[in-house]
């Protein structure tokens, strides 16, 4: 699935630009807490930058045509926001995710890694538009992927490989999205990031020694909807 956030950010844009500005008898934001329960869906436009095959176990692949496939993943997660003004708020999301990642291209038919649970640590600063009836942001931060637990996938087994092991990495978070009041307390949320990432995968056969390297840009896209209280 492919989604264009420059499109989704121009649409939030054009919304605030034509809307009026919130009543001051509204309710200040300064202080506040916001709590989400969403559902999440984790997709990746992963691309395979170079291939490492120190034993010539693969011989020489064109990397041009060389790809990978994450599985993607629809997860609970939860988010929490405080706001520091009435226009700005820092916002971190727990979840955790499990993927497989196959070949593609001229990798395609190839099972790469298995069980890869991804803890995605992200902080992000917010802006919101001061509107009447929804709430639209724009948001960016550092986003620190963990991985936990890959495995080699059945082509690595193949090919000598009995453990995987992928560099947790630092990203960088583009968001945005909106919340829609339903009273003074809950409200209807969704949220859209694209997260910049690069990381290094790296298979070893049981003396420890490396069998194959991979360097892949995941860059995911992170889409959720929910409901949240503020408290």
């Amino acid at each position: 699935m492919k989604v264009n956030f420059s499109h989704f950010a121009i649409a939030v844009a054009s919304i605030a630009i034509s809307s009026a500005p919130v009543s001051g008898k509204n309710k200040s934001d300064k202080g506040h807490i916001q709590l989400k329960i969403f559902g999440t869906y984790v997709t990746a436009n992963d691309k395979i930058k170079s291939i490492g095959d120190p034993n010539n176990l693969i011989g020489t692949v064109n990397i041009v045509g060389a790809r990978s496939k994450v599985t993607d993943n629809i997860v609970p997660t939860i988010a929490v926001e405080y706001f520091l003004t009435n226009s700005i708020s820092f916002e971190t999301i727990c979840c955790t995710t499990e993927h497989t990642v196959n070949g593609d291209g001229t990798l395609a038919g190839t099972n790469l890694a298995s069980n890869i649970k991804i803890l995605p640590a992200t902080l992000t600063v917010k802006y919101h538009f001061p509107l009447k009836f929804i709430k639209p942001y724009i948001g960016v931060g550092p986003s620190y992927f963990f991985f936990i637990g890959e495995k080699p996938g059945a082509t690595a087994v193949a090919l000598g490989a009995s453990r995987n092991a992928i560099n947790d990495k630092f990203g960088v978070a583009l968001q945005g999205g909106f919340d829609v009041p339903l009273n003074s307390k809950f409200f209807f949320s969704t949220d859209v990031k694209k997260v910049f990432l690069t990381t290094t995968s790296r298979w070893y056969d049981p003396s420890g020694a490396e069998v194959l390297n991979a360097r892949v840009a995941l860059d995911p896209w992170v889409i959720s909807a929910g409901f949240g209280i503020r408290f």
